[in-house]
């Protein structure tokens, strides 16, 4: 009974990380939607790139990020299931 209920808590856990995750790249994906045009054109004037280059980085960085964490939390997951 004990093992069935830990296993339903276990499923349940790793869902709720996996929900959260999603609700954070959405969060991050819209906070660079609506990055503010002075920081590009700061960041452009300080990088000496073009705005188009400095607009692109923005969804790879943080689309790397993402995969590292997802990455994390799967090992941890893997290493919590063992």
């Amino acid at each position: 009974m004990f093992s069935s209920l830990k296993n339903k808590l276990n499923t349940f856990k790793s869902t709720l990380s996996l929900g959260v995750f999603l609700l954070f790249s959405a969060f991050a994906n819209q906070a660079l939607a609506a990055a503010d045009t002075g920081l590009v054109a700061e960041v452009t004037k300080t990088l000496g790139t073009s705005k188009d280059t400095v607009i692109a980085l923005g969804p790879l960085i943080m689309g790397v990020v993402g995969a590292i964490v997802l990455i994390v939390t799967v090992i941890g997951l893997i290493r919590k299931a063992k």
